[in-house]
This record gives C-alpha cells, sequence and structure tokens, in this order.
C-alpha cells in the first residue's frame, strides 16, 4: 500500500493505494460480513481482498456479472445480465386497457347521443345514473386507498410458459462450486445485499416499465425465492447498518388493491426482520438512483435529475446545492464526511452540513467508477484495476 495523507476543510484523510486484482477495470465492490471487500471487473472476474492480497473467486463459466453479494469470502450470489430486459416489448396488457376504456367512452358518449335524438329519456336517465355511480366509486377509491401488506410469498412475475429464468448462482465453497437459481421473473435483476436470513435482490421491468419486485432468498433454502410485489421500479437496494433501503420510482402500473391510488415511495426502507416497511417520495416524484444513510438516520439520495437530496423524514425533505448538479452517479457517507461519485469518475466531498464542496486529491491518473462504505472505510474502484482506501482520521 502506498499512504498519500490529504488535509482539507479541517479534516485529514489517508489514501492507501491497494495492490491491482485485474488489468480490467473496476466496476463493482461489495462487503462482507466480517468486512472483508469483494471487487469485480470489467473482464467478469470476481476477486476478495485477503491479508492486502487479492485472491480470485472463480465464476462460472460464460457469465457476464451484474451484481453480486457475500456473506463471508465463500458463501454469496452473483447475478447475471437480464436474459430479457425489454419487457415492454412483448407486454401489451397497458395497451389493452388503454383500448377497452376508449372503447366504452365512445360507446357511452354514441349511447348519449341516440337517446336524446329519440327522446328516450329514461333510458337516458338510467345510463347517466349508472355513470354517475361509478365516478363515485372512482372518488371513494382515490380518497381511500387500499394498502398492501408487506410480506415475502411464493410466486412469479410475468413469467410465461417456456421463458428462461434471469440467472443467479450460489456458492459455499468460494467458487469451486456453484448452484443456479431459479427466480420466476423475465424483470431485470437489478441489485442485490445481505440480510440476516440471506439476500435481497431488487428489480425493474424495464427503462420505460416502472414495475418491479423484491425477491428473498434465504440461505437455507437458496432455491425457493420468495417475492415481495414491490410494484415500483427498483433500481437498488443496499444494507445500511442493519436497515434495508430500495430505491427506484413510485407506483406507476402495478395494482394494489385499488387501480387508483397513489402509492407513494421512491426510497422504502425496512428493518432487519423485513415485517414492515416505509416510503418516502422526493419532491415531485423524482426517481432515485443512489442512496447512502448516516448513523443519525438521515438518508443522502441522488435523484434521476443527478440531484442529491437530505431525507430526515417523509416530512422533511431538503435539495442539497453542489458543484457538481446534474453530473452524480453515487453518494457515500462516512462519518461526518459525504462523497458524491461524479459521472466523470472524480470524487467530491464535502462535510455534512457546511456545504464546503471540494474534489478529493486522487492521485488524477484513473477514472473511479465504483465507491464503498464498510464499516470506518472507503474503497474506490478505478480504471485499470485501480483500487484505494480511503481513511478519515
Amino acid at each position: 500500500m502506498i499512504p498519500l495523507n490529504i488535509s482539507y476543510m479541517d479534516v485529514k484523510y489517508q489514501l492507501l493505494t491497494l495492490p491491482s486484482p485485474d488489468s480490467g477495470s473496476i466496476v463493482g465492490l461489495a462487503g462482507t460480513d466480517d468486512g472483508k471487500v469483494i471487487a469485480s471487473s470489467s473482464t467478469h472476474n470476481l476477486f476478495v481482498l485477503r491479508d492486502s492480497q487479492w485472491v480470485n473467486i472463480h465464476v462460472p463459466d460464460g457469465i457476464t456479472i451484474s451484481n453480486f453479494a457475500f456473506s463471508s469470502p465463500n458463501e454469496g450470489i452473483i447475478v447475471g445480465q437480464s436474459l430479457n430486459q425489454k419487457v415492454d416489448e412483448n407486454s401489451h396488457e397497458g395497451i389493452l386497457i388503454l383500448t377497452i376504456v376508449v372503447v366504452l367512452i365512445s360507446l357511452i358518449i354514441y349511447s348519449i347521443i341516440r337517446f336524446i335524438r329519440k327522446k328516450r329519456w329514461k333510458f337516458l336517465l338510467i345510463l347517466c345514473s349508472i355513470i354517475l355511480i361509478a365516478i363515485c366509486g372512482v372518488v371513494a377509491l382515490i380518497k381511500h386507498p387500499s394498502t398492501k401488506t408487506f410480506e415475502f410469498e411464493e410466486g412469479s412475475h410475468y413469467l410465461e410458459n417456456g421463458q428462461s429464468s434471469c440467472p443467479v448462482f450460489y456458492t459455499r465453497d468460494g467458487g469451486n462450486h456453484w448452484k443456479s437459481i431459479a427466480i420466476p421473473t423475465n424483470f431485470h435483476l437489478s441489485s442485490s445485499c445481505l440480510i440476516d436470513s440471506g439476500y435481497l435482490i431488487s428489480s425493474y421491468g424495464s427503462e420505460s416499465h416502472l414495475d418491479g419486485d423484491l425477491w428473498k432468498l434465504e440461505s437455507k433454502q437458496i432455491d425457493k425465492p420468495l417475492l415481495w410485489g414491490a410494484c415500483r421500479a427498483l433500481r437498488g437496494i443496499k444494507n445500511e447498518d442493519k436497515s434495508i433501503i430500495a430505491f427506484g420510482s413510485n407506483v406507476s402500473v402495478a395494482i394494489i388493491g385499488n387501480p387508483w391510488a397513489k402509492i407513494p415511495g421512491e426510497i422504502i426502507q425496512m428493518p432487519a426482520s423485513l415485517d414492515s416497511a416505509n416510503f418516502t417520495d422526493l419532491p415531485n416524484h423524482l426517481s432515485v438512483i443512489s442512496v447512502a444513510a448516516g448513523s443519525n438516520g438521515i438518508i443522502w439520495a441522488i435523484s434521476e435529475n443527478k440531484k442529491l437530496y437530505s431525507v430526515q423524514n417523509r416530512n422533511y425533505i431538503s435539495e442539497i446545492a453542489t458543484p457538481i448538479d446534474g453530473n452524480m452517479k453515487d453518494v457515500e457517507i462516512l462519518g461526518q464526511m459525504l462523497l458524491i461519485l461524479s459521472n466523470q469518475g472524480d470524487i467530491w466531498s464535502s462535510q455534512v452540513n457546511s456545504n464546503a464542496w471540494k474534489k478529493v486529491p486522487l492521485d488524477g491518473l484513473h477514472r473511479i467508477n465504483s465507491i464503498l462504505r464498510i464499516k470506518d472505510e472507503i474503497f474506490l474502484g478505478g480504471d485499470k484495476g485501480f483500487i484505494s482506501k480511503l481513511l478519515m482520521r
């Protein structure tokens, strides 16, 4: 390791450059329960850091790694690229519903005109009464939305006969052997994280099909995935100090007991027990692409328009100005230090509540692709196998 001492904004850091595990770019980082670092490269190799040396984790041949989660260097899952990411092209439910609605409205208008022309006031009165009752029912549904029970159960989502499941693989011996797990969905599996009983996987339909689910894989029954119909596109999921946070869009296409209800929740918070959920909306219902949670319970979120928000609770959300508004990719927090990864691969930092942003002076030679906090350390992964560890002193 090559130490580099950094001091600015009255905070001292130490940057340690680690040995390169691979000549390819480091595109993914994850931590294990015991604090080990797992890294994936653009060449679709997987490595674990043991005693300052990278050890290769053999992955199944021909697998394109999308994301991964490991409870230990020996036990974990790999999620491959979705075999069918264009769900909306094969899903005609929306067009069918729209067609039915248009036909019904046309028939109603046609009937009203005929009844008026033929002066059939009795039939016109009956038709108007039916329309009025239907409108009252819709209003009642909107004012009293149904709730959804947070419960994982067996099921599938839009999996047609003969359609392949998304590729997920599980190992208990550090990659020597892998077990293929069939997740019964044709949605894209966007992210994965550790939970006490195993793993959680988030999903969404596609960029234009804003629906998605959460899948639970329990280590004791790894081949029996359980489904919670989240009914929103989930771009990612993180375990932040035993608090599970899923994020993405709010409800768009799904029916949760009430097809007319507006159900909030671009950010979903769950306890480790996974027996309940709290939902939070950003202003203007902006989708969320990244989150980080501080020890004080505040969530820092990057929205779809690449701006930073501080979420203290669902009623107190603030937009935080930064020098790279519209240009943010990821966010992490270490103590009182906020770190933002830009689309150009730079790291910007500010102390919480100071709004004094500065670029972290790295070596300037490598573009950073991923950022990860494990306990009191920040790991950065970049091009050409570059990995460094940022310590707050």
